[in-house]
Protein backbone atom coordinates (compact mmCIF):
# COMPACT_ATOMS: atom_id res chain seq x y z
CA UNK A 1 0.00 0.00 0.00
CA UNK A 2 2.84 2.66 1.22
CA UNK A 3 4.55 1.56 -2.86
CA UNK A 4 1.76 2.20 -4.58
CA UNK A 5 1.26 5.70 -2.68
CA UNK A 6 4.81 6.80 -3.76
CA UNK A 7 4.18 5.62 -7.06
CA UNK A 8 1.02 7.82 -7.65
CA UNK A 9 2.93 10.83 -5.63
CA UNK A 10 5.72 9.98 -8.15
CA UNK A 11 3.78 10.07 -11.33
CA UNK A 12 1.76 13.26 -10.14
CA UNK A 13 5.23 15.01 -9.62
CA UNK A 14 6.28 14.17 -12.94
CA UNK A 15 3.43 14.83 -15.12
CA UNK A 16 4.03 18.26 -15.02
CA UNK A 17 7.28 18.22 -16.19
CA UNK A 18 6.97 15.70 -19.17
CA UNK A 19 3.40 18.14 -20.12
CA UNK A 20 6.04 20.87 -20.25
CA UNK A 21 8.42 19.36 -21.78
CA UNK A 22 6.72 18.05 -24.68
CA UNK A 23 4.62 21.05 -25.10
CA UNK A 24 8.08 22.43 -25.96
CA UNK A 25 8.34 23.14 -29.58
CA UNK A 26 11.70 22.22 -31.79
CA UNK A 27 11.87 25.97 -32.92
CA UNK A 28 11.48 26.95 -28.69
CA UNK A 29 14.62 24.27 -27.93
CA UNK A 30 16.24 25.35 -31.06
CA UNK A 31 16.08 28.77 -29.98
CA UNK A 32 17.41 28.38 -26.61
CA UNK A 33 20.34 26.53 -28.13
CA UNK A 34 21.07 29.28 -30.17
CA UNK A 35 20.82 31.93 -27.43
CA UNK A 36 23.21 29.39 -25.49
CA UNK A 37 25.95 29.74 -28.14
CA UNK A 38 25.30 33.38 -28.42
CA UNK A 39 26.09 33.25 -25.24
CA UNK A 40 28.99 31.66 -25.30
CA UNK A 41 30.68 33.23 -28.26
CA UNK A 42 30.30 36.46 -26.58
CA UNK A 43 31.47 34.90 -23.03
CA UNK A 44 34.50 33.90 -25.23
CA UNK A 45 35.23 36.92 -27.12
CA UNK A 46 35.03 38.94 -23.49
CA UNK A 47 38.10 36.61 -22.53
CA UNK A 48 40.18 35.96 -25.11
CA UNK A 49 39.76 38.07 -27.99
CA UNK A 50 40.00 41.93 -26.14
CA UNK A 51 42.79 43.90 -27.11
CA UNK A 52 45.66 44.23 -24.50
CA UNK A 53 48.36 47.18 -23.96
CA UNK A 54 51.58 44.76 -24.10
CA UNK A 55 54.53 46.44 -21.71
CA UNK A 56 57.29 44.78 -21.29
CA UNK A 57 57.05 41.78 -24.16
CA UNK A 58 58.81 39.21 -24.11
CA UNK A 59 59.87 36.55 -27.03
CA UNK A 60 58.39 32.93 -27.09
CA UNK A 61 58.27 30.46 -29.93
CA UNK A 62 55.59 28.13 -30.89
CA UNK A 63 55.16 26.18 -33.54
CA UNK A 64 54.15 27.41 -37.00
CA UNK A 65 51.58 25.64 -37.34
CA UNK A 66 49.67 26.94 -34.08
CA UNK A 67 51.25 30.54 -35.21
CA UNK A 68 48.97 30.18 -38.91
CA UNK A 69 45.71 28.77 -37.19
CA UNK A 70 46.15 31.36 -34.50
CA UNK A 71 46.49 34.57 -36.90
CA UNK A 72 44.04 32.74 -39.29
CA UNK A 73 41.12 32.32 -36.42
CA UNK A 74 42.00 35.85 -34.56
CA UNK A 75 42.48 38.08 -38.07
CA UNK A 76 39.39 37.01 -39.15
CA UNK A 77 37.18 36.67 -36.10
CA UNK A 78 38.09 40.10 -35.20
CA UNK A 79 38.86 41.67 -38.19
CA UNK A 80 42.60 42.34 -37.55
CA UNK A 81 41.84 44.42 -34.79
CA UNK A 82 43.39 41.91 -32.15
CA UNK A 83 46.91 40.50 -32.25
CA UNK A 84 48.28 37.29 -31.73
CA UNK A 85 50.07 38.04 -28.78
CA UNK A 86 47.13 39.82 -27.19
CA UNK A 87 44.95 36.37 -28.00
CA UNK A 88 48.02 34.41 -26.61
CA UNK A 89 48.36 36.31 -23.39
CA UNK A 90 44.69 35.85 -23.13
CA UNK A 91 44.51 32.21 -23.11
CA UNK A 92 47.76 32.61 -20.83
CA UNK A 93 46.12 34.23 -18.38
CA UNK A 94 42.97 32.48 -18.09
CA UNK A 95 44.99 29.35 -18.00
CA UNK A 96 46.93 30.15 -15.20
CA UNK A 97 43.68 31.84 -13.42
CA UNK A 98 42.08 28.79 -13.71
CA UNK A 99 44.98 26.01 -12.89
CA UNK A 100 46.06 28.29 -10.10
CA UNK A 101 45.42 26.32 -6.81
CA UNK A 102 46.78 22.97 -9.40
CA UNK A 103 49.69 24.94 -10.12
CA UNK A 104 50.18 26.54 -6.82
CA UNK A 105 50.19 22.67 -5.18
CA UNK A 106 52.62 21.12 -7.64
CA UNK A 107 55.19 24.14 -7.83
CA UNK A 108 55.30 24.12 -3.69
CA UNK A 109 55.46 20.00 -4.02
CA UNK A 110 58.75 20.40 -5.97
CA UNK A 111 60.28 23.41 -4.35
CA UNK A 112 60.05 21.05 -1.16
CA UNK A 113 61.68 18.55 -3.22
CA UNK A 114 64.40 20.83 -4.14
CA UNK A 115 64.97 22.00 -0.37
CA UNK A 116 65.02 18.76 1.43
CA UNK A 117 66.40 16.83 -1.19
CA UNK A 118 69.59 18.51 -2.55
CA UNK A 119 72.34 16.62 -3.68
CA UNK A 120 74.99 16.36 -1.39
CA UNK A 121 78.25 18.39 -2.53
CA UNK A 122 81.52 16.37 -3.02
CA UNK A 123 84.24 17.20 -1.16
CA UNK A 124 87.63 16.47 -2.52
Amino acid sequence: MKLAYHLSILSKINQPIYKSLKSESMAEVKQSLQKTASKEQENYKSVFLKKRSLCNRQSVYISGEIQKRIMQIVGVITNKQVSIGSFIDNVLEEHLNTYNDVLSALYREEMQKGIFNQPKENKE
